[in-house]
């Protein structure tokens, strides 16, 4: 999802996003993470790095007709592709383009803060989770996830690796860049001195249908911000990408592991 000014998709990358990586990865993984929000119908929700709306959507349908639902991001292209997506049932969303270091919200405006595969991009998380504390309420809920280890999420080791020997290191270097977080102690600590309390950190695993790997893969890339380096590399190159991530995990059959870490805290 495209969440800073370190992350940023151009228009086709988003829509690639929204029709292939969310239903394929973000998609489940932002329900897991809603399943841990407790949003109730009427609730006041805040999507902090939402992109394409992977995350909204579900939010809305949760928070029902009587909710209010912001989904912020800096990037116009995803949320562009956002406000084009069908609506939902539920609330109506609001997007708005915004930093998440400067939220243009009063505080206490809002029940619960989401934040999926979001804060392992931004530029000062200590900053982003000041500001997410300050727009909840007392009392009010943060769920945030990032990725875990690279080792526990096979697609994207595999992928790293083939870029980094085929492709080159700066394309190898931004898939890798999801992993900033995968020991989340400093996730913990900076929503500690943020004035988050009961935070609790546990690691979801959801097991994933890539298939077929040979149509996933390139989809996926060309929903990124490397999405130019993918393109730039030759077609034999981009063929030995995919038939290395292909046998790499062919050991898990058709549903991959991939696995997340969820921070929940209260405000």
């Amino acid at each position: 999802m495209a969440t800073s000014r370190q992350w940023q998709l151009e228009h086709d990358s988003a829509v690639q996003s929204e029709r292939y990586s969310v239903p394929a990865i973000f998609g489940p993984f932002a329900d897991a993470l809603l399943e841990r929000a407790s949003i109730s119908p009427g609730d006041r929700v805040l999507d902090i790095g939402c992109g394409t709306g992977a995350a909204t959507r579900p939010i809305a349908r949760l928070a029902g007709e009587s909710g209010q639902v912001v989904g912020v991001d800096v990037n116009q292209a995803s949320l562009e592709v956002a406000a084009s997506v069908s609506p939902t049932d539920g609330a109506m969303i609001e997007w708005v383009e915004a930093d998440a270091e400067h939220l243009p919200f009063d505080d206490g405006s809002f029940d619960v803060v989401v934040m999926a595969q979001t804060l392992q991009f931004l530029p000062d998380r200590a900053a982003a989770l000041r500001e997410a504390r300050r727009v909840l309420r007392s009392g009010g809920r943060l769920v945030a996830s990032f990725w875990a280890s690279t080792h526990s999420n096979p697609y994207f080791e595999a992928l790293t690796s083939a870029l980094l020997r085929l492709i080159d290191d700066t394309t190898a270097r931004g898939v890798a860049s999801v992993f900033a977080l995968a020991k989340p102690e400093p996730a913990v600590e900076s929503a500690e001195e943020a004035g988050f309390s009961s935070i609790r950190l546990e690691q979801v695993t959801l097991r994933l249908d890539l298939t077929p790997v040979a149509q996933f893969l390139p989809q996926h890339m060309a929903g990124t911000p490397m999405a130019r380096g993918w393109s730039a590399a030759s077609d034999s190159a981009r063929a030995h990408v995919v038939e290395q991530v292909t046998e790499a995990i062919a050991r898990f059959g058709p549903q991959v592991p991939f696995c997340s870490h969820v921070l929940v805290a209260t405000a």
